[in-house]
């Protein structure tokens, strides 16, 4: 088959308008460019639809990880307001040792002094 077979049917244009007829050659010529033209339409638009499925991926990647990041975030919020309930209650403790009428045992006041040095260098760490 031809590469211009649109042309080949018609073998000449006529150009009523300017009382002429468009050579033959020519009209292969732009029939060429045509089909060329086309072609390289087409493969832009699969290249443009790859490029399309590609950012499409790479954004729902991007949605995994920044759900991933927010659950750590609040898996984050949830230990930190764990922690800071657990050293109230160090420090209630550390508080009713702190009074007299606490009994002083040699085990539960290494117990305790740990825990007060706990609770100090929590609270020197800046937040």
């Amino acid at each position: 088959m031809s590469a211009t077979p649109e042309t080949d049917a018609e073998a000449i244009y006529p150009d009523s308008s300017l009382g002429k007829c468009v050579d033959a050659d020519f009209a292969r010529k732009l029939e060429r460019e045509r089909d060329e033209a086309r072609k390289l339409s087409e493969q832009m638009f699969k290249e443009r639809a790859e490029a399309l499925r590609e950012i499409h991926n790479q954004l729902v990647e991007y949605d995994e990880l920044f759900d991933e990041a927010e659950k750590i975030r609040i898996e984050r919020d949830s230990a930190k307001e764990h922690f800071k309930s657990i050293i109230e209650k160090a420090n209630a403790l550390i508080a009713r040792w702190d009074q007299p009428s606490w009994k002083d045992t040699a085990p539960t006041a290494g117990f305790i002094n740990a825990l007060r040095n706990a609770v100090e260098a929590y609270e020197k760490t800046p937040k």
